[in-house]
């Protein structure tokens, strides 16, 4: 019995589907992670990055070369944890996880 409870997809504020199945694909494993942002990334030198949600940093579980935990130690994380399979949250400059539903 899986912990994760999965949305096939999600609706946003402008009401655009958005499909929530791209890393469950194998076929997608070629990336690695995504970096999300809700604020316009492109004006990085103007983030505050002390503020956990504007960039977020989402693992993927079937990735042939995933990106260390470590790596991004800065920005909010998600990835799936392979002995529980659930799905777990980094806070920004922590090693402390939290787990959460997806």
């Amino acid at each position: 019995k899986s912990i994760i409870t999965f949305k096939n997809s999600l609706t946003n504020s402008s009401g655009a589907l958005i499909d929530m199945g791209f890393f469950l694909d194998k076929n997608n494993s070629h990336i690695s992670a995504v970096i999300y942002s809700h604020i316009n990334s492109l004006n990085f030198n103007k983030l505050n990055l002390n503020n956990d949600d504007r960039l977020i940093l989402i693992h993927n579980f079937y990735a042939k070369h995933p990106v260390s935990l470590e790596r991004f130690k800065y920005l909010k994380q998600y990835y799936i944890d392979a002995k529980t399979h659930t799905m777990m949250e980094i806070l920004p400059n922590t090693s402390i996880s939290n787990e959460t539903t997806i």
